[in-house]
């Protein structure tokens, strides 16, 4: 299926016989233009899938993030909660301490 070198010649007698020579650089610069523009389009498209990959990766980890602030919010909501009970256990005990101290002090 490859094109020779007679295929390439035939090809160009033709091109220069439908459009003379004249024509032929204009032709040829409008095709250099078309296939920079195709390139740049092609290049755009795969810069936007790039981004959107890139994209959907940090809102994936944004997402991972809050899920794990959340945790942490409430480990340390519980972690509170706990310590708050025992400071309350603590205080209950000097309080019945004290008191069970004033009993047994006799007042001066």
């Amino acid at each position: 299926m490859g094109i020779g070198g007679s295929e390439i010649l035939l090809i160009f007698l033709v091109v220069l016989l439908l459009f003379g020579s004249k024509k032929i650089p204009d032709l040829a610069r409008e095709f250099g233009k078309g296939m920079r523009e195709f390139k740049k389009a092609t290049d755009d498209i795969k810069r936007e899938i790039s981004q959107s990959e890139v994209m959907s990766e940090v809102n994936d980890l944004k997402s991972d993030m809050n899920r794990h602030v959340s945790d942490v919010q409430d480990n340390i909501g519980k972690m509170t909660s706990e310590l708050n009970k025992e400071v309350s256990e603590v205080h209950d005990n000097i309080s019945k301490t004290t008191n069970d101290l004033n009993k047994d002090i006799p007042n001066i």
